[in-house]
């Protein structure tokens, strides 16, 4: 067939010409083996092509993987169909993938032969991917529906059932189609839950909620359970809601699991925040360590360079061999060496031989004992001989092995040269004092002999006027009183003399027995009544016990009564008051000597038990006594284990009180208790001797 025989179109046919000037198809003619012929503009723009690329390309070019020969064949084969439709992918100029719908039909020649074809082309990639979305979507809701870890249901906007999953289902133990056609809130009338459902119909706006409470009314006894909610509004395309999808899973178990979980990390996080404060506490702490560190560091260099004492840090490379590391500035000056002079030398080689053997034997035994040594040393310097109080202190690793030793040498070389002459001194002065009271006792004894001669004579002349009336006696027992007692007096100083030499020399003689010192201090007291009517002092004697035994010495009991109550006598005024009390306290009996009278200055009660001191100086022309009466005193309470204090307040009066302790001695002949009679000469005697020193004494018949 030739092309005469072809009835050709032409583009003079206004029908193929307005459907090539089309702007919204694409159109093409084609050789039956698909070879363009002719493209119009449109198709251009569709398949990314210009006209002249396309003139010189088939149809199998474009098209995606699949090839035409399928197509022309059933074209060829139904040839009495006006026109074949199909949809098909192809590829663009710029490798981009489309769809494309084609309506293909012929031209046929004059014999009716087709020859070539017509293809109308559209570009449906748009409404093929909203095909491919529709088709996703419908897929994930039909998954969605067909989950079993949530409950959905779809409703209208009135809440009624158009749809339920099985989960929804088997929760209320019914199947799906139950549900349908009725109301949710016919089923289940939660109030709350209906308004909830109404606001999301009313604002188009979604709701959720996280584990969100709820407790079934007709099934009490599960309790509060926990869900997650979502209300979805259902739009149509003019953005009307036409009902919601509810969605509820049930996460009780999740809820509590979470509620531990808060509290395990509510815990954990305490126990960090504990651990985070207790870090920062003992960072805190290592910066102060570290900060006292340093500051101790450079204390200790300042002290190791300024002090005076000598510092020897020394490395103990044995028990046997000892190495110098630091010398301080003062033994610097000593050994008249530096630091660079002697670090890392042996102890041998730097100090003479008998010195090094004395400091290792020393540092040896720091060593062996493992703790601070202290002793003194002469040590044979370049400088010569000295002698030191040496300080060894061993310093540990952190195995606790001992590897150095820190020396400090303190030069006593002065010092020990003052303490020998100290020393001399206090054998000198010693010597000097025991001379002294061995005298002042040998000169008593001797006072004591002649007193007693005298004392006898007077006693004898005494006798003699008593027994001779004539003679003029008042004028001469005026003056024999006056010499009576100031031999009383001369003879109570010699024995507070002989005492106290006894004492300092310890040679003073106990002789303890047990006795009731209840009775003894009622009669000493008792026995002082006639003297103290003349100086019209009121006196008086209180006890809480009847009878108590102690261990004591009458004899020092009756000194110390007696020494207290004359110095009460004496510095209390007429119509002044004297109270004599013994408490028992169970383990010590308390003496109390308390009177009205002029009291002590408080600066001068310190000083009162001291030898030879008195309250005021000016008190030895007033009122006669030597000072030694309250020392002896003391003295005497000590001997027996007490003590003696005073109170006093000027103007008020003092109060001296004795302390004895409470305790029984074995003997084989033991006394409970003496007997005072007020007319023994012996006790009068005593009483008349102690109380010498008040003027107006009592003559003694």
């Amino acid at each position: 067939m030739t092309d005469n025989n072809r009835l050709d179109y032409t583009f003079e046919d206004s029908a193929l010409k307005s459907l090539f000037d089309h702007p919204e198809i694409g159109v093409y003619t084609s050789t039956l083996a698909g070879k363009f012929l002719k493209v119009n503009k449109k198709f251009s723009e569709i398949v990314g092509y210009t006209e002249e690329e396309l003139i010189n390309m088939a149809i199998e070019d474009i098209y995606f993987v699949e090839n035409i020969d399928r197509i022309s064949e059933d074209l060829l084969s139904d040839q009495g169909k006006a026109h074949y439709s199909f949809e098909k992918k192809i590829i663009r100029k710029d490798h981009s993938i489309i769809w494309l719908s084609f309506i293909l039909s012929f031209n046929y020649d004059t014999a009716g032969i087709p020859y070539q074809y017509i293809g109308i082309v559209q570009d449906i990639t748009k409404h093929k991917n909203n095909e491919t979305e529709l088709y996703d979507v419908k897929n994930t809701l039909e998954s969605i529906f067909d989950t079993k870890s949530a409950m959905i249901a779809y409703l209208d906007k009135d809440f009624n059932f158009i749809r339920v999953n099985k989960r929804y289902a088997d929760a209320g133990n019914h199947p799906p189609e139950f549900y349908i056609g009725k109301n949710h809130f016919a089923l289940y009338p939660y109030a709350d839950n209906e308004v909830i459902f109404r606001r999301v119909i009313e604002t188009g706006q979604p709701v959720s909620f996280y584990a969100k409470p709820f407790e079934y009314k007709e099934f009490p006894e599960i309790g509060i359970t926990y869900w997650d909610w979502d209300l979805i509004p259902v739009k149509n395309t003019h953005d009307t809601v036409t009902g919601l999808v509810f969605s509820l899973v049930d996460v009780t178990k999740r809820k509590k699991a979470e509620d531990e979980l808060r509290k395990t990390n509510d815990l954990l996080e305490n126990r960090v925040r504990e651990r985070t404060i207790k870090l920062q506490e003992e960072v805190a702490e290592r910066k102060r360590v570290e900060e006292a560190l340093r500051q101790s560091e450079q204390r200790y260099r300042e002290v190791f360079e300024n002090t005076s004492n000598g510092v020897l840090l020394m490395d103990a490379i044995s028990n046997d061999r000892f190495k110098i590391v630091a010398i301080n500035p003062s033994i610097e000056k000593r050994l008249r060496m530096k630091t660079a002079d002697v670090s890392g030398k042996y102890i041998e080689d730097v100090f003479p031989k008998d010195s090094a053997e004395l400091l290792s034997n020393n540092y040896r035994k720091c060593i062996e004992l493992g703790t601070m040594q202290s002793y003194e040393e002469c040590l044979n310097m370049p400088a010569g001989i000295i002698y030191v109080y040496t300080t060894l202190i061993p310093i540990q690793d952190d195995t606790g092995k001992i590897y150095r030793i820190l020396g400090v040498y303190r030069d006593i070389t002065e010092h020990k040269a003052m303490a020998e002459k100290l020393k001399k001194a206090k054998e000198e002065a010693e010597y000097a004092n025991s001379a002294k009271s061995e005298y002042i006792a040998n000169m008593s004894h001797e006072l004591r002999t002649p007193l007693n001669v005298i004392l006898s004579a007077i006693q004898l002349f005494d006798l003699y006027l008593k027994g001779n009336p004539s003679l003029e006696s008042d004028k001469y027992f005026h003056h024999l009183k006056s010499m009576k007692q100031n031999c009383f007096r001369l003879l109570r100083l010699v024995n507070n003399l002989i005492d106290t030499t006894k004492i300092d020399a310890n040679f003073y003689e106990l002789n303890l027995g047990n006795y009731d010192i209840v009775n003894i201090v009622e009669i000493i007291t008792l026995s002082v009544m006639d003297y103290v009517k003349d100086r019209r002092i009121e006196l008086s004697y209180v006890s809480n016990v009847n009878k108590k035994i102690i261990a004591c010495d009458i004899d020092i009991i009756e000194r110390i009564m007696l020494n207290l109550l004359s110095n009460a006598i004496k510095f209390t005024d007429a119509n002044g008051t004297i109270q004599v009390s013994l408490i028992d306290k169970g383990k010590k009996v308390v003496i109390s000597v308390k009177d009205s009278g002029i009291g002590i200055p408080e600066d001068k009660q310190k000083t009162i038990f001291e030898r030879y001191k008195q309250a005021d100086q000016l008190l030895t022309r007033k009122y006669e006594g030597s000072g030694i009466g309250l020392s002896l005193t003391k003295a005497f309470v000590e001997v027996l284990g007490g003590k003696i204090y005073v109170k006093s307040k000027v103007g008020f009066g003092s109060e001296f009180i004795v302390e004895l302790p409470c305790k029984v001695i074995s003997t084989n002949n033991d006394k409970t208790e003496i007997e005072y009679a007020l007319n023994d000469y012996s006790i009068i005697q005593k009483i008349t001797v102690e109380l010498s020193d008040i003027y107006s004494i009592k003559e003694i018949n």
